[in-house]
């Protein structure tokens, strides 16, 4: 068995640089991907808060 440290070599700086490059890559694409999935809506239109104003309950009422 000796001072064989497994199957696994020491990776390189080059191979190092590598691997953080494809994992900034796809850090930045998980990051988009959850802006695009939960960031804020495109679809919302000026007088959008005024529709649950928590201050004035609607008025209501019955007969």
């Amino acid at each position: 068995m000796g001072g064989n440290r497994g199957r696994w070599s020491s990776p390189t700086a080059y191979e190092i640089i590598q691997l953080k490059t494809k994992l900034a890559w796809y850090e930045e694409q998980f990051r988009l991907y959850q802006h695009k999935k939960f960031g804020s809506s495109s679809e919302r239109f000026e007088d959008q808060g005024l529709l649950f104003n928590r201050h004035s309950p609607p008025s209501m009422t019955f007969s």
